[in-house]
């Protein structure tokens, strides 16, 4: 008989040092002191899972679709993020995340409060998605795209939407077409 490994359910802070993801046959602690994660099993992200890992430079979660809030808060030298499928980005999702200068969301629908607050590099947002994602207030706070000095990028034919859309509207001289960057993303 075939053992089907079972799907990471959620992630969790369990202490102050610990971090536990939750597996149906296993629980792996991983150290506040990681410096890179990949996981390819973890569909959802619970809250505060990474918050203040501040040795975190990069974290890989391609299934991942949906985050609590503050998962990779304060994470100051996070530096990179792979994320293609999230949906729902929870409240201060990288509040915090000082290093962070670009991050890429295909699949992003719903962007909640603060989840870019503080990040004082962020110079570019990427979302080639075929949809305006629903924006909370305050997702910019204290970023070079609020400074009127970062970017966002998002399909061609959607910027109009975009700018014209219940509070990105605060951003809107911001709102640059995905071709303008160096032909990384289609325009369809």
């Amino acid at each position: 008989m075939e053992v089907q490994e079972q799907p990471v359910l959620s992630m969790k802070l369990i202490s102050e040092n610990l971090l536990i993801r939750d597996v149906a046959d296993e629980d792996a602690i991983i150290s506040r002191t990681v410096t890179e994660y990949e996981n390819d099993r973890v569909k959802s992200l619970g809250a505060s899972a990474f918050q203040s890992a501040s040795q975190l430079a990069y974290a890989s979660f391609p299934e991942v679709t949906d985050t609590a809030g503050y998962v990779f808060n304060y994470c100051s030298s996070l530096v990179e993020v792979h994320l293609p499928k999230l949906g729902k980005l929870g409240n201060g999702l990288f509040a915090g995340c000082t290093k962070l200068e670009t991050i890429t969301l295909p699949a992003a629908k719903q962007i909640y409060s603060s989840a870019f607050s503080g990040c004082t590099k962020l110079a570019e947002l990427i979302l080639p998605g075929n949809t305006v994602p629903i924006l909370s207030a305050n997702v910019f706070a204290n970023t070079p795209i609020l400074a009127g000095t970062g970017y966002i990028y998002v399909k061609d034919d959607l910027v109009d939407q975009y700018k014209a859309a219940t509070n990105w509207s605060v951003v809107s001289g911001q709102i640059r077409p995905v071709s303008e960057l160096e032909g990384q993303y289609g325009t369809n």
